[in-house]
């Protein structure tokens, strides 16, 4: 099963449940507040694993607290070549021990592409250890999530936002090339980088 084919079929599921929001709850992807590259990071799958670990995350209750704390860096918005629509700032954090043994800083970031209904389609790069900067498309939801919280020997009902990883794309190490969300089509070009493309051809992802 192709890519293309694989996504059409998961779009009746992507929107299927949850209220959609004009933003990610009371942050944003594309301007402050913005959510911590490190919550993204913790629903991006480890290039050494496969399959989904951290599929859902409380957006109220982390994305200021010490677990995803971290200096945010931003690159200016930019426009994405043959295509006028203006694009997101790229959002990164630093982890200066990210390394392990070998030393050195880890970078993760993202930038969001645009949104199919209340679907986010965000481009991350995760790198900064050798050479290596690995592209994914990580499609996400922030929906409203009923909870319980606990205060004077009393539960309550409680209501938090949440975001949740419907499915994650690689599309390549240092990939070269261009992705577009029009509609409820998400076109991913060709990488142009010959080292080793993942995506060897323009691929079209439909979500109905």
């Amino acid at each position: 099963m192709n890519i293309g084919h694989f996504l059409t079929l998961l779009g009746a599921c992507l929107f299927s449940a949850g209220a959609p929001g004009k933003d990610a709850g009371p942050f944003h992807f594309d301007k402050p507040p913005f959510v911590s590259p490190a919550i993204i990071s913790d629903l991006s799958t480890w290039i050494s694993d496969t399959g989904d670990q951290v599929i859902s995350i409380d957006l109220d209750g982390s994305n200021s607290s010490n677990r995803y704390s971290g200096d945010l860096s931003i690159d200016k918005a930019r426009k994405s070549d043959g295509h006028s629509a203006a694009r997101s700032p790229f959002v990164k954090i630093d982890n200066k021990d990210g390394c392990g043994d070998q030393g050195g800083t880890s970078t993760f970031g993202y930038e969001l592409i645009g949104r199919i209904k209340d679907v986010f389609v965000l481009h991350t790069v995760s790198g900064g250890c050798g050479t290596a900067a690995f592209s994914n498309l990580l499609l996400v939801k922030v929906e409203p999530d009923a909870g319980l919280s606990y205060r004077d020997g009393t539960l309550r009902p409680t209501t938090r936002h949440v975001i949740r990883k419907l499915t994650e794309i690689p599309i390549g190490d240092r990939y070269d090339g261009q992705v577009i969300v029009e509609g409820n089509k998400i076109l991913i070009r060709k990488d142009r980088d010959q080292r080793d493309p993942v995506i060897t051809a323009d691929t079209v992802i439909e979500l109905n």
